[in-house]
């Protein structure tokens, strides 16, 4: 009987602009509210972003420079909070 491969799923820089998610030690952590998407799939990280942040596209419209700001503010932010937690 053949084995079954599993899929491996990886993170996507580009969610950080577009979704406001990073990865902190493998696991996608939303930049918002600091939930944790399990499985790193494009599908589950909009579910996460569309559901719980319904505002956001409107406050920071896509590919606005204001998103890109916000974005990595909130990058620049969690790291410092992973920094001083350690």
């Amino acid at each position: 009987m053949a084995e079954k491969r599993k899929k491996k799923y990886c993170f996507q820089d580009v969610w950080e602009e577009e979704l406001f998610f990073t990865t902190v030690k493998e696991k996608c952590v939303c930049l918002i509210c600091g939930a944790t998407v399990v499985i790193a799939k494009r599908h589950n990280v909009e579910r996460h972003f569309d559901t719980c942040h319904k505002s956001y596209n409107a406050n920071y419209p896509p590919g606005s420079a204001l998103r890109a700001e916000k974005a990595h503010y909130s990058t620049l932010v969690d790291s410092m909070q992973c920094q001083t937690s350690h």
